[in-house]
């Protein structure tokens, strides 16, 4: 199989958001996804083989012939998994790779882990994720990152039912961010972004999502809607331990001034079971060795070559690449990010 670029593919969500998507991808004004209308598109989700929580397909990448890609993978898993990656986990990648445009701050929320998951949800995945931040608006853009203190679990459920956000927000650790930063979030870290940051996500391919806050969010009552299970089962998810500065370093690597040919790992090695990223910057010609993975061009123009194909390639690309296509080249003047699946496993 060869590289195959993908379009926006941007579900309906009960946050603001959007436009920042558009002007990465140069979308033209009068071309809206399902949802914008009313700036409600805050996520574009690549090469996505998980369907938006609560539906059949909204969110699952469509390829060009009509065919969801979950659909396709399962027919020829070898032809976009590796081997080692088809033996793990069967006919799915493990990986999910979004673009999100925070239009105003996200609640504060948390998702279960592999535990969790498989013990109450049916999935071998839970959802652990990272940010890769590749744009930011407004003068103080900042992302909430885990308590500042221990949390007893009566606390917590006092703080979803009273829903005082001032009195949540207050008990985090907030966390400014710049462009080029990386943050890995362990499933069951309380964690939620502010307005006006714009990231690349990378996370297990689960929509799998435990709401603190969600009265003055726009979401329906959510005693009956924690995905599933009574409030108090769902609170469980919680890491309720502090996140201590020194934990926060751990997880978030601060952007350097780059730029210089080559790949930089920009996640910690802790990420490595759950994805991986890096950042590739060419100057001339860089090789790609054969793997499933999904390229987001940030800057510059080039082609994208393999032995039997060439597709161009600039800013607001995304790119799958089935580990069939074999080796890829990649020419010109760009600077990208990689996004692959678990290192345990193979690509």
């Amino acid at each position: 199989m060869e590289p195959l670029s993908l379009a926006a593919n941007q579900p309906p969500k009960f946050y603001r958001g959007g436009p920042q998507i558009a002007s990465f991808r140069g979308s033209p004004p009068d071309v809206r996804p399902l949802g914008s209308d009313d700036g409600f598109a805050p996520e574009d989700w690549i090469a996505s083989t998980v369907a938006s929580d609560g539906t059949e397909s909204d969110g699952a990448t469509v390829l060009p012939d009509g065919t969801l890609l979950r659909d396709a993978i399962r027919a020829d898993p070898l032809a976009y998994l590796s081997p080692a990656q088809y033996a793990a986990f069967g006919p799915n990648p493990g990986l999910l790779v979004k673009l999100l445009d925070a239009g105003e701050r996200l609640p504060v929320h948390c998702h279960p882990d592999r535990a969790f998951a498989s013990t109450h949800l049916g999935s071998a995945f839970g959802k652990t994720e990272a940010w890769l931040i590749v744009g930011t608006e407004g003068p103080d853009p900042h992302v909430y990152l885990g308590f500042n203190r221990d949390v007893e679990l009566p606390e917590l459920d006092k703080w979803f039912e009273e829903q005082d956000s001032v009195v949540i927000l207050a008990a985090m650790n907030r966390v400014a961010v710049n462009v080029g930063d990386a943050i890995l979030v362990p499933a069951g870290t309380p964690h939620a972004i502010s307005a006006g940051v714009f990231i690349v996500e990378l996370q297990e391919p689960t929509d799998f999502s435990v709401m603190l806050e969600w009265k003055n969010f726009g979401m329906p009552e959510r005693h009956d809607a924690q995905l599933g299970m009574s409030v108090a089962q769902s609170l469980q998810c919680f890491n309720r331990r502090r996140l201590a500065t020194d934990d926060i370093a751990d997880l978030h690597r601060r952007g350097g001034a780059g730029g210089e040919p080559g790949v930089t790992t920009l996640l910690p090695p802790s990420a490595a079971p759950f994805f991986q990223a890096e950042e590739v910057v060419v100057d001339g010609s860089h090789d790609l060795e054969a793997g499933y993975s999904i390229l987001i061009v940030l800057d510059g123009a080039g082609t994208m070559r393999t032995a039997d194909s060439s597709i161009d390639v600039a800013r607001g690309s995304t790119v799958l690449i089935p580990y069939s296509a074999g080796t890829t080249t990649l020419r010109g003047q760009l600077r990208a990010i990689r996004c692959l699946p678990p290192a345990s496993h193979g690509q």
